[in-house]
C-alpha cells in the first residue's frame, strides 16, 4: 500500500465513476472511463486521458514475482515467442521475452504494460513502470486500471512505497469538425510558448500539426485519417463506439506532458503540486486550462507580431470550443506554472565523483575492512585540511575558480 494513502485518498479512485455519472456530459451516454466535458451544444466532443505513464518504487522482496517472470522469459525464448501467458496476477497477463532499458522484466495485459527491475526500492531510481495505452486509457480508464493494479500488488505482497506521473496525454475529439476547415497549418495563426512547429501530411494532404517538443507538445490532427493510414481496424471500431458514429470527420486536440512540465504546474486555491494519480484525478481541468489558454492558442486571424498587443489577437471559433472543455464539472480550473531554477552544472554528479575519490584516498590510510568506520573521520580530515589550505595560501585562485562555476551554473541575461 502507498505510505501516504490516507482514508480520503483511498476513496478517490473508487468514487471516480460515480463522479462521472453525477456530472453528465449533455451528449448522451459516456463510455466507462471517459471524462464528460462541456462544449457548445451543437458540437459533439469526447474527452479523456489518452496515455499515462507512472514511475513507482515497489518492494518485491517478499514475493517470487521476478523469479517467476524470469522462468517464463526463458520459456518464451526457448519457444522463439515474443510473449507467453502469465497467470501470476490473473489469466489476462503475458510475459515478454525482453524488457526495456533499465527494466529487465515486462508483463502486459491489452495495451497496459508493467516493467520491473531488481534495484533497491529505497534508492533514487524507480523499480517499476506502468504504461497505460490509448484504448485502456479511454475504457475502462486510467484510474480504474491503477486501482486494479494496486489490488493485484497488494494481494501478491508487493508494496508500493511511492509513485509519480512521468507522462500524461490529455485529448479531446471534436466530431464532424474537419481538420482541413480550420487552417491549422498556418503558423501565423498560432500563439504558442514553443518554437518548434511542424505540419505532417497524408500523401499530399495536410492531416496534422505539432507544436513544441520535449516536455510539452501540442498535436492537432485528423484522428480518423490517422487510424485509416495505420490500418488499425480494431482501434477504428473501438473509437467508433466511443464517438457513437462511424463516418463523420474527427479532429483531435492533444497535449503530451512529461514529468518536467507537470512538476512546474500548481492547481487549485492551495497551489497543489501534481505528483500522483490522485492529484491527476482532480487536476485534469487545470492542466487542460493551462495548455489551451496560456501555452497555446489558435487565432481567428494572422498574428501581428510587430504589435506589442499581439496577445489580444482573438482566438478562432474552434479554439473557443477547445477552451470550453471541462473534463469534470467539479474540478478546479485555476492553475499556475512555477518555473524552477535551472542548474547548468550537474552538482550531484560532481559530489558523487568527489566522494568516490575522497573515499578511495582515505582507504589508503587503513589496513583492513575492519576499519571502514574510520573512513568518515579520515575523509573529513583530508577535506578540512585541503580547503583551509586553499583559502589561506591560494585565496585569489580559489575565488576565481568558484566564480567561474557560479557563472557556468546561472543564466543572468
Amino acid at each position: 500500500m502507498l505510505q501516504e494513502h490516507d482514508a480520503s485518498k483511498s476513496q478517490l479512485l473508487s468514487d471516480h465513476h460515480s463522479i462521472l455519472k453525477n456530472c453528465g456530459s449533455g451528449f448522451g451516454s459516456v463510455p466507462k472511463g471517459q471524462a464528460p466535458i462541456t462544449c457548445p451544444p451543437q458540437v459533439v466532443s469526447h474527452s479523456s486521458i489518452d496515455t499515462l505513464h507512472l514511475s513507482l518504487f515497489t518492494d518485491v522482496s517478499r514475493t517470487d514475482l521476478l523469479d517467476k517472470i524470469e522462468k517464463h522469459r526463458e520459456l518464451a525464448r526457448d519457444q522463439e515467442l515474443e510473449k507467453i501467458p502469465f497467470k501470476y496476477f490473473s489469466a489476462d497477463f503475458n510475459v515478454h521475452r525482453s524488457g526495456r532499458r533499465f527494466f529487465t522484466y515486462q508483463i502486459s495485459t491489452a495495451d497496459t504494460h508493467i516493467f520491473f527491475n531488481r534495484r533497491n526500492p529505497h534508492g533514487t531510481f524507480p523499480t517499476c513502470l506502468i504504461e497505460i495505452g490509448s484504448q485502456s486509457s479511454w475504457n475502462p480508464g486510467v484510474f480504474e486500471i491503477f486501482k486494479n493494479i494496486e489490488s493485484y500488488f497488494q494481494f501478491a505482497g508487493i508494496e508500493i512505497l511511492k509513485h509519480t506521473i512521468s507522462r500524461v496525454d490529455l485529448c479531446t475529439d471534436f466530431i464532424d469538425q474537419p481538420f482541413k476547415k480550420f487552417d491549422f497549418g498556418n503558423v501565423e495563426k498560432w500563439i504558442c510558448r514553443a518554437n518548434h512547429f511542424g505540419v505532417f501530411y497524408s500523401g499530399r494532404i495536410a492531416s496534422g500539426i505539432s507544436y513544441g517538443k520535449g516536455n510539452l507538445i501540442l498535436r492537432v490532427y485528423d484522428k480518423r485519417k490517422e487510424l485509416s493510414d495505420k490500418k488499425a481496424t480494431a482501434k477504428q471500431e473501438f473509437f467508433n463506439h466511443i464517438w457513437q458514429e462511424t463516418s463523420s470527420p474527427v479532429t483531435r486536440v492533444e497535449f503530451q506532458l512529461r514529468r518536467e512540465a507537470i512538476n512546474e504546474l500548481r492547481y487549485g486555491a492551495g497551489k497543489q503540486k501534481i505528483e500522483t494519480i490522485y492529484d491527476l484525478l482532480y487536476a485534469q481541468n487545470a492542466i487542460w486550462s493551462y495548455c489551451v489558454k496560456h501555452w497555446a492558442r489558435h487565432t481567428a486571424i494572422a498574428v501581428d507580431w510587430e504589435n506589442k498587443n499581439h496577445q489580444r489577437t482573438p482566438v478562432s471559433d474552434f479554439w473557443k470550443m477547445v477552451q470550453d472543455v471541462k473534463f469534470l464539472k467539479n474540478n478546479p480550473s485555476d492553475i499556475a506554472r512555477i518555473k524552477t531554477k535551472k542548474d547548468y552544472v550537474d552538482a550531484e554528479a560532481l559530489v558523487n565523483q568527489g566522494v568516490g575519490c575522497l573515499l578511495a584516498a582515505s582507504a589508503c590510510s587503513i589496513e583492513s575492512t575492519d576499519q571502514i568506520e574510520e573512513l568518515l573521520d579520515i575523509a573529513s580530515e583530508h577535506l578540512s585540511i585541503r580547503v583551509k589550505n586553499q583559502m589561506k595560501c591560494r585565496y585569489q585562485e580559489l575565488e576565481q575558480k568558484i566564480q567561474t562555476v557560479i557563472n557556468s551554473n546561472r543564466l543572468s541575461i
